[in-house]
């Protein structure tokens, strides 16, 4: 190999593979995170499909990783052809990741503009609407927040079981369960979750490295390819 760096580029390479394999779990693991906590009960307040979203997320995770074992593999093997398709398919990864990325900027305002709407119009009918008080407590339990704004949401009385985290009171047949103001635990609203913030926060920084990544990849695989037609 007299270019690039030769057994050099050969090993960045794959451990820039074994990154994007380590990005790709993290996004799989996300999605599944996301899908496993999600409840239908929610589409009562937030009209917003999580399940699509995390899908999508998953299956992403698993492309990513699949293709940069394969990256992995095919300096392992030292295959120009097969460098030069690993090429080809990242260049049009991370077209498609920019676009993914986009929308899911997009989907952030999305979902804070429907907990808005939906958790407001839940407080306003709470307890009266026994439906939308028990998908309530499920949002609060999952975002571990009170309310939207914070706990002041609710004027007077005892806050929601949620609030206290004391979901072990509520069920579909009691899905108002109360509990005192001093036992509060999530004293934020559910507009400054840290869930919200933490998840998708690092699914951004996830998504900005990643894309990082995959641009130094395409130049090593172009290298190395090159490299090996000149043996």
């Amino acid at each position: 190999m007299a270019t690039c760096g030769g057994a050099l580029v050969k090993l960045a390479l794959v451990l820039f593979n074994l990154a994007l394999l380590c990005i790709g779990i993290f996004l799989t693991y996300t999605g599944f995170s996301i899908f496993d906590k999600n409840d239908q009960d929610w589409d009562v307040i937030v009209q917003t499909n999580f399940r699509t979203g995390s899908i999508v997320l998953i299956i992403f995770g698993i492309l990513i990783a699949l293709i940069a074992a394969i990256g992995a593999f095919g300096a392992c093997l030292e295959s120009s052809t097969l460098l030069d398709v690993y090429g080809y398919i990242i260049f049009f990864l991370v077209i498609g990741e920019i676009v993914l990325f986009y929308y899911s900027f997009k989907y952030k305002d999305e979902l804070t503009t429907n907990l808005e709407t939906g958790i407001k119009k839940a407080i306003q009918r709470y307890p009266g609407d026994s439906k939308l008080a028990y998908g309530l407590q499920l949002i609060q339990k999952f975002f571990r927040c009170c309310g939207f704004e914070g706990p002041n949401d609710y004027p007077s009385g005892d806050l929601p079981a949620s609030c206290c985290d004391q979901m072990s009171k509520v069920s579909v047949q009691n899905p108002a369960a109360s509990c005192p103001r001093n036992q509060i635990i999530f004293d934020h609203g559910c507009k400054n979750s840290p869930f919200i913030e933490s998840t998708l926060g690092s699914v951004t920084y996830a998504a900005y490295a990643l894309i990082l990544l995959q641009l130094i990849v395409i130049l090593m695989a172009c290298c190395l390819s090159r490299d090996l037609r000149a043996i």
